[in-house]
């Protein structure tokens, strides 16, 4: 059997998931059976877990740069920015043929001088067994929008979310509901550099977490 072949059944002594099925895995397209095989083996294997962040990481700047573009379209359409036009600037990642189905090319927006910084998107994921993921990195003091994978959990909403620092001291509590399964919490006035948890709780001051998950600010 191939080197490729044995990488593609997670779950498995010695075996990895194939980076098509990080990719799929990734972008939440894998059948619930295949998911679960795959998220067996991250709890094992951090060499995986690497490589799922590389895609996590690539699919978010794209999604993100695409929306920071139809942002500076709406402004042009409405007088703003009038002249500029955006550099594109296409992917590099040795598997990006597999993403660019989802988008095609990564697109850098400058916004004109004096707009209000345009907040980063975080995509959170946990595991089904609670565990948090180390989780991407956002840059310290800009404006945060997380959008939390709510799906799955027993407890019916609204849920309390609570977002602490590596002290275990709270930034932000608010209770909300998920709106297909992802629930969105923002931080206008971002945060410092440091480690920070997010934790989904049923309302009423639980101390158990339905769900956790983890982000860095640098």
């Amino acid at each position: 059997m191939s080197e490729s072949r044995s990488r593609e059944t997670a779950g498995e002594t010695g075996t990895h998931p194939s980076e098509e099925t990080l990719e799929l895995y990734a972008m939440r397209r894998l059948e619930e059976a295949e998911e679960a095989r795959v998220e067996e083996h991250l709890l094992l294997c951090e060499e995986c877990r690497e490589r799922l962040q590389a895609a996590d990481d690539y699919v978010r700047a794209m999604r993100t740069a695409l929306a920071e573009l139809e942002e500076e379209r709406n402004r042009q359409s409405e007088g703003g920015a009038a002249g500029w036009k955006p550099r594109l600037r296409l992917p590099k990642l040795a598997w990006a043929g597999a993403l660019a189905a989802a988008v095609a090319v990564i697109v850098l927006v400058r916004p004109p001088k004096g707009a209000e910084p345009t907040p980063v998107e975080l995509q959170l994921t946990a595991f089904r067994s609670g565990l948090a993921e180390t989780g991407p990195v956002a840059p310290e003091g800009r404006p945060l929008t997380l959008r939390l994978d709510a799906g799955g959990v027993e407890t019916p909403p609204p849920y309390e979310v609570r977002v602490v620092d590596a002290d275990g001291e709270g930034r932000l509590t608010v209770v909300a509901a998920p709106e297909q399964g992802i629930l969105t919490v923002m931080l206008p006035e971002g945060l410092p550099a440091g480690r920070y948890w997010v934790r989904i709780f049923p309302p009423g001051g639980a101390e158990t977490p339905l769900r956790e998950f983890g982000f860095t600010v640098e």
